[in-house]
């Protein structure tokens, strides 16, 4: 679970950079998020990017992977 609440943020890709660089020292951090997103790393790259966005598939993905709250993840 992240140690920064989701709801200090009304941006998902902050969300994501942030809690990326909480897990800098996670071997392969960023290739169990693209995994529990159902992306390629590639695509998870261009998200923080800004170049793509996550579908809400994909961000579920991710939301489960943390084990976020009901509340967390609607929002």
């Amino acid at each position: 679970m992240p140690a920064k609440s989701v709801f200090n943020s009304d941006d998902y890709v902050a969300v994501l950079r942030t809690i990326i660089s909480e897990n800098r020292q996670v071997r392969g951090y960023r290739e169990k998020l693209a995994r529990a997103a159902g992306c390629h790393r590639t695509h998870l790259s261009l998200v923080l990017g800004g170049r793509n966005h996550l579908t809400l598939e994909q961000a579920a993905g991710i939301a489960e992977f943390w084990a976020l709250g009901v509340l967390e993840q609607q929002y």
